[in-house]
């Protein structure tokens, strides 16, 4: 019986998730701790003391009689009272401004400076950097002292797994790059243990520490992915410790096939709509659409009536902006997604980054949902687009063209090509200039002119640039058998002055962006052959690009004829006679006839 439970997740590379909780029992003896200063009766009484205070949420109380008591503390009363400052995590802020409490955590560093970390023991190590992560206390001794070569490989070779997940998450949580940690729990002798002795929670905390701070861990995802592991996960393993590892794995870019094939069966996407918040679903989307999954289980169990209606009343920006790219990006249609954004108003904009409005309105352009509404929106907010990055901002010009909206928002448009246009040209990649190459393309064939600024000191051709891209995008590859048939069929019904591949704007402008696959220059009708990477299931409606390029082509003045590979299974099982009929009858329409 598969036994999976609940809570938290991540989001788009930016701030991926509400970061995992980590497994302590507060009731747990803590006699492992002892092993230096004052007698064990003394620190019993002491950490009951500590308890105390804990249990009436009075961290005052804690903290000045840890002041008082500092002195004759060891290192189970310093392990237990900032495991029990940890636990008052809504407070944490207060506490950790407070005068008192710095004074003791001075002089706990201080120690830590005279003597070490060893005395704490391994697992005091781990709580006290877990409640150093929890607090938010950077910049310490202690945690560059947890760092180091001899502390780290004592970890290793004493530490439990949920110590050593303990303390690659809490360096994750600190933004503490921790190399020497995240090298050494690589190795396949840690690894080997992990996955033998760790429960879920450590192998989930382990992976998602090394990648929120952008270690690759190969082995560790190896490990992860294989079938014996994934089949305990899936048994034992909880609805966020799932998708904490599925996010991991989309941040490093480890595939995961088998770990994806459990993931979108059946009993684990019903369990995931039914028990997971709208957090694991949206994040768990997003992971399986950046590895390049399918995903039709989780894809069409999204797009039902009570997951829509759970992202829309308990999903925030972001997690709505990761799933409306997720299932672009994996070509799924979600017209019931759509349009219970659009009956909200697309109130969630008013609370997005740049990121989530750009994320967004790709997501819909590309999936051919060219809402007025939503661009409208993102007029009101494009000072948040244009203070994010280049691509975001690439993106929604994008989506602008795509969405053939250019000229209905004109000025939204300027605003975000100009800050485009003022950033340096060695800052942007291939795919953005290829973005940009079409928007203005696009801004064109509505009477708009976008002016590429070149020559401004700021380093590079930006209009090569652009055509290097165009050119370079889509491709140079061999015809498909879709493509070669139809041309034969063409040939062989006496079709003639056509040609394969054509650019329909002068001077190859646009380089293979807009290439028709078969073109009567002379008549100017265009043959548009779709295969299925130009359709959303299940609707097997065409993507936004598809209808872009036909609307863009129309705009210059071609008559556009679109066969689709449906069409073409059942064109394919017809004898020649019927063929020639069918072809003959269908360009007849525009003007095109053979010879």
């Amino acid at each position: 019986m598969l036994r999976l439970f609940s809570r938290h997740t991540i989001g788009l590379r930016s701030s991926p998730l509400r970061v995992p909780t980590l497994g302590f029992n507060p009731h747990e003896p803590l006699s492992y701790l002892f092993r230096h200063g004052s007698s064990r009766s003394k620190a019993i009484e002491q950490n009951k003391r500590i308890t105390k205070f804990e249990r009436n949420r009075d961290w005052r109380g804690l903290v000045k009689y840890a002041d008082e008591k500092r002195n004759d503390f060891d290192n189970v009363n310093w392990a237990t009272m900032w495991s029990k400052l940890r636990g008052m995590r809504r407070e944490a802020m207060v506490i950790k401004n407070d005068k008192v409490f710095n004074r003791v955590r001075e002089d706990f560093e201080r120690r830590i400076q005279d003597d070490g970390v060893d005395w704490l023991g391994v697992r005091g190590v781990a709580n006290v950097v877990h409640a150093y992560a929890v607090m938010g206390i950077h910049g310490s001794a202690f945690v560059e002292a947890v760092e180091s070569e001899d502390v780290v490989t004592k970890i290793m070779s004493e530490g439990k797994p949920q110590a050593i997940a303990n303390t690659i998450w809490a360096m994750a949580r600190l933004g503490h790059e921790a190399p020497t940690l995240a090298r050494a729990i690589d190795s396949k002798e840690v690894v080997t243990y992990l996955m033998r002795e760790g429960n879920p929670q450590a192998i989930a905390n382990t992976i998602w520490g090394l990648a929120t701070l952008g270690h690759e861990a190969p082995t560790l995802a190896r490990a992860i992915d294989s079938e014996d592991v994934v089949t305990y996960l899936m048994r034992e393993g909880k609805l966020q410790e799932i998708a904490n590892i599925i996010w991991a794995m989309a941040t490093l870019g480890h595939e995961a096939p088998s770990l994806a094939r459990a993931i979108d069966s059946e009993e684990v996407v019903m369990k995931l709509m039914s028990e997971g918040n709208s957090q694991a679903i949206a994040n768990t989307i997003w992971a399986m659409a950046r590895l390049g999954h399918e995903a039709p289980s989780l894809a069409r169990a999204i797009e039902s009536k009570e997951v829509v209606t759970k992202l829309l009343r308990k999903g925030n920006s972001q997690e709505i902006a990761n799933t409306i790219w997720a299932m672009s990006k994996l070509k799924y249609d979600c017209p019931r997604l759509v349009h219970a954004l659009a009956g909200s108003g697309w109130e969630i904009m008013g609370s997005c980054t740049g990121q989530q409005i750009s994320n967004t309105a790709f997501g819909l352009a590309d999936l051919g949902y060219f809402n007025e509404m939503i661009f409208e929106q993102i007029g009101k907010h494009v000072n948040v687009v244009i203070g994010g990055s280049n691509q975001h901002i690439c993106n929604t010009l994008w989506a602008f063209g795509i969405s053939g909206l250019i000229a209905k928002h004109e000025e939204t448009v300027r605003i975000l090509w100009d800050e485009a246009m003022k950033r340096p040209p060695a800052e942007f990649k291939s795919e953005a200039w290829t973005q940009l190459e079409i928007a203005r393309l696009f801004a064109r064939s509505e009477g708009v002119h976008l002016e590429v600024v070149d020559n401004d000191g700021r380093g590079g051709n930006r209009s090569e640039m652009m055509e290097r891209a165009a050119n370079e995008n889509v491709t140079n590859n061999p015809a498909t058998k879709f493509e070669r048939d139809t041309a034969n069929d063409l040939k062989r019904f006496g079709f003639s002055g056509f040609e394969t591949e054509v650019t329909p704007l002068d001077n190859r402008e646009g380089g293979n962006l807009l290439k028709i696959d078969i073109a009567w220059k002379k008549e100017k009708v265009a043959l548009e052959l779709d295969g299925p990477s130009h359709f959303l299931s299940p609707s097997n409606e065409r993507d936004g690009t598809t209808k872009a390029k036909k609307r863009l082509l129309k705009s210059l003045g071609w008559k556009v004829l679109n066969m689709s590979y449906l069409q073409n299974m059942k064109y394919g099982k017809l004898s020649d006679k019927n063929k020639k009929e069918i072809i003959v009858d269908w360009l007849k329409k525009c003007g095109v006839k053979p010879v």
